[in-house]
């Protein structure tokens, strides 16, 4: 069912000059929701950070953007945990350039705390952009959603978008409808995982055809930017808006196995809950730390280096390039 074949590409190339901040604001929620695709989430609590250690983080974030004389906007992607019990904006305020700020939330909060967080962040010139996981448990999250997409239409501002795990009970074509019939095209659908074994359930074939039908309407959507270049090796190139719109085509279950040089922490940089940061979130796999930014000076990496981890998660999702080592 794969439309392009991994054994077929040469590069990989995050095309946008920013420089992207994934940041784990905390390695602890305490909303447990069963869709929760991050396994952080089931360990006990005791990993939730005090607003004041956060607010300290992003001063000295922002002090490794100075050291490293980085000049590209910043892309800040906030996630946890459920962030929005934070005080983001005392975090957000500490860190300088921020062009862009994705904000991944379960949607438990009132709509009006994200039109106030819109307004603000439009007021420094931030634009924000919100991913709503879809919340079994919210009965109002449809209204609530639908409330706050027309709100942002009628201001001007980017509307959010839609994040579900799909399983096999779930009728796609039943449950899209009510949104796409309100002129909804932000939806993304993910593949079911297990957050005990981490693997993937396979998807039936019409969830796999719907799947990337929807890549392919994202993907020839020209008014949305192509971030992603994906050059082949019989040197023919393609352009993604977004490299899960790739992923969702590429056999291997969207995963890059390894013999890639990558030049992760070059463009980008994962900041875990504890401080440490990582080149992308293939920390999750055992690798060690560029450094912890509570506690040192922090140098990006200046060169690519080879990928031989077999099970990686390939670190595109973070804004990276890859590149055949061949």
């Amino acid at each position: 069912m794969s439309l392009y074949k991994n054994s077929d590409i040469k590069s990989i190339e995050y095309s946008r000059n920013v420089y992207r901040i994934k940041w784990r604001l905390t390695g602890w929620c305490n909303f447990h929701c069963p869709y929760c695709i991050d396994r952080l989430n089931k360990e006990e609590k005791g990993k939730w950070n005090t607003n004041n250690l956060l607010v300290n983080r992003a001063k000295k974030l922002n002090e490794f953007i100075k050291y490293n004389n980085i000049k590209s906007p910043i892309h800040l992607s906030l996630l946890g945990g459920e962030v929005t019990f934070l005080d983001l904006k005392s975090i957000i305020s500490n860190i300088d350039n921020i062009s862009n700020i994705n904000l991944t939330t379960n949607f438990s909060k009132d709509v009006n705390y994200f039109k106030d967080l819109f307004i603000w962040c439009k007021n420094k010139n931030i634009k924000l952009f919100i991913n709503c996981s879809y919340h079994e448990e919210n009965s109002n999250f449809y209204s609530k959603f639908i409330e706050l997409n027309d709100w942002c239409k009628l201001n001007h501002f980017s509307t959010p978008r839609i994040s579900r795990v799909i399983t096999e009970d779930v009728d796609i074509e039943s449950w899209i409808k009510p949104y796409t019939d309100n002129g909804i095209n932000k939806i993304m659908l993910t593949r079911n995982k297990n957050v005990y074994t981490d693997e993937f359930n396979l998807l039936s074939t019409k969830q796999l055809n719907d799947s990337i039908e929807l890549a392919k309407n994202y993907e020839n959507d020209n008014k949305k930017p192509k971030d992603y270049k994906v050059t082949f090796k019989d040197n023919t190139v393609k352009y993604f808006t977004s490299i899960s719109h790739f992923l969702n085509n590429l056999d291997n279950d969207g995963f890059i196995p390894n013999g890639f040089m990558c030049n992760c922490g070059m463009n980008g940089i994962m900041v875990n809950w504890d401080g440490n940061i990582y080149g992308s979130h293939c920390f999750e796999l055992g690798n060690k730390p560029l450094g912890n930014i509570d506690t040192e000076n922090i140098l990006i990496p200046n060169k690519l280096y080879y990928c031989n981890n077999t099970e990686i998660r390939c670190c595109l999702r973070n804004g990276t390039s890859v590149y055949r080592k061949e």
